[in-house]
C-alpha cells in the first residue's frame, strides 16, 4: 500500500511538472515571435509547396563546385548540361497527363543521361564525388511526403 501511494506522488509530481513545462514553452512561444513563426513557406508560381530559394540553390551549386575542385570551364558545361535537363524536366512535367509511371520512368532515363553528359566533362574522381554528393542529398527523401519509407522512421 505505501509503495502504491508513493508510486502515486511520483506520477502526480511527474504530470505537475510536464503541464507547467507546456505552458511555459507556450508562453514562451507567444511572447516571442520568430521570423518562422511569422512567415509562410516559399510556394511555386503554380501554388505547389516546396519551392526552393534560387539564391540557396546556387549557393549550394557553387559549394557543390568547390568540393568537386571544378574549373571555370568544367562550371560552365555543367552548368548548361543542367540547365538543358532542368528544361527537359519541366516540359516533361508540364505535360504530364497522370501518368506518374511513365514519368518516372522518363525522369530516370533524363537522369541517366545527364550522368552521362557529366561524366565526360569531369574526372573520375570528381564524377564519383559528384555521385556520391548526389547520393547523400537524395537519401533523405523516400516514401511519400519525403520522409523515409514507411512513416515513424521506418519503425
Amino acid at each position: 500500500m505505501k509503495l502504491l501511494k508513493i508510486s502515486f506522488l511520483f506520477f502526480a509530481i511527474a504530470m505537475l511538472f510536464s503541464c507547467n513545462k507546456k505552458s511555459a514553452d507556450a508562453t514562451v512561444a507567444e511572447a516571442v515571435p520568430t521570423e518562422t513563426a511569422t512567415t509562410e513557406r516559399p510556394r511555386r508560381g503554380d501554388g505547389r509547396r516546396g519551392q526552393r530559394d534560387p539564391e540557396a540553390q546556387k549557393k549550394r551549386q557553387q559549394e557543390m563546385y568547390a568540393q568537386l575542385n571544378l574549373s571555370e570551364a568544367q562550371v560552365v558545361k555543367v552548368e548548361e548540361i543542367s540547365a538543358k535537363y532542368q528544361a527537359k524536366r519541366k516540359t516533361l512535367r508540364e505535360s504530364n497527363n497522370g501518368d506518374r509511371e511513365a514519368m518516372r520512368g522518363e525522369m530516370q532515363k533524363q537522369r541517366e543521361d545527364q550522368n552521362k553528359e557529366l561524366s565526360s566533362v569531369m574526372t573520375k574522381e570528381q564524377f564519383a564525388k559528384y555521385l556520391e554528393i548526389q547520393k547523400t542529398q537524395r537519401g533523405g527523401r523516400g516514401g511519400r511526403g519525403g520522409g523515409p519509407p514507411g512513416g515513424r522512421g521506418g519503425k
